[in-house]
């Protein structure tokens, strides 16, 4: 086992848990929370012009929101 395996084993889910995520992330109330927070998200995004931050401080916080809305996205994309 290399060191990184044995650092980050493998996680293997079961059929029935992997339906169970599923089913969670499919339920309406957990796809409108989700929704509710990548428009956010969204809001702030498209915002960031309008603050008055240092550019390194600009690219830190663009660099955090779209790795958020891309694990949100992501989440979205779980349907069954």
């Amino acid at each position: 086992m290399s060191s990184i395996e044995y650092a980050f084993p493998s996680i293997k889910l079961t059929e029935q848990e992997e339906k169970d995520i599923i089913s969670t992330f499919s339920s309406p109330v957990v796809q409108k929370y989700l929704k509710s927070l990548t428009t956010e998200d969204s809001k702030e995004l498209l915002s960031l012009v309008n603050l008055d931050m240092s550019d390194e401080s600009l690219a830190r916080r663009h660099t955090f929101l779209s790795g958020k809305l891309a694990v949100l996205t992501t989440l979205l994309s779980i349907t069954e």
